[in-house]
């Protein structure tokens, strides 16, 4: 991580920890679980010993699970801070409907084997209320433990190929929502590079957001 990245994580979590301190104090506090769901952009990234356009998979594409806490900045409820930390996955029980999706388009060779990109994701948000219940937010995104390995939907299928792992990666986060009662909806724009084997890959994508929240009792 460098350190522009450095600074602007610090000045993060230190602006957290303000926030934090403050809604704890008014018990404005909600715990939040989130769905998202990102569409296929960015590079593809082929899994090692693959056939490209075959083996591998898009850097953004995926749906995660997410938990965190959202904290009230201030009387007026105009500033809104959020933290998550969640799983995000391109295939299994949390993103294979994507590609299911983009493998039907492009109709390709039924090799029994497909290329799975797994992460874990820390976000960390500031929003501003507008217009009554609508929302602009930005902020920044980790990503770690990233995987890429092969699952086999007939046996033996991966016999010949390898998995990597991509190194941790930093980025930023872009929404706007509306925001009503425990419910939020939005659009976000996750901008993002992986690296791996000293190559970089745009993993930048657009997706859907849905939140749902609960005040933390005082």
């Amino acid at each position: 991580m460098g350190r522009g990245a450095q600074a602007i994580v610090a000045v993060s979590l230190l602006f957290l920890a303000a926030a934090s301190a403050y809604a704890f104090d008014k018990g404005d506090v909600r715990m939040l679980g989130s769905l998202t769901i990102d569409a296929a952009q960015g590079d593809r990234i082929t899994l090692p010993g693959g056939i490209s356009g075959v083996d591998d998979v898009s850097g953004g594409q995926g749906m995660g699970i997410r938990a965190g806490l959202e904290f009230a900045n201030n009387e007026e409820k105009t500033f809104f801070t959020q933290f998550f930390a969640g799983y995000k996955g391109s295939h299994g029980p949390l993103g294979h409907f994507g590609e299911f999706v983009e493998s039907a388009a492009l109709a390709p060779i039924d090799t029994g084997r497909y290329a799975e990109l797994t992460r874990w994701t820390v976000d960390l948000l500031e929003q501003y209320r507008f217009s009554g219940n609508f929302r602009f937010g930005i902020g920044a995104t980790y990503h770690f433990g990233l995987k890429l390995t092969c699952t086999e939907t007939k046996v033996g299928a991966c016999a010949s190929i390898g998995s990597a792992s991509p190194d941790n990666a930093f980025g930023g986060v872009t929404q706007i929502s509306y925001a009503e009662g425990a419910f939020e909806i939005g659009v976000r724009y996750t901008r993002i590079d992986y690296k791996l084997g000293g190559q970089r890959y745009d993993a930048n994508t657009f997706g859907l957001f849905i939140v749902l929240g609960t005040h933390l009792p005082r």
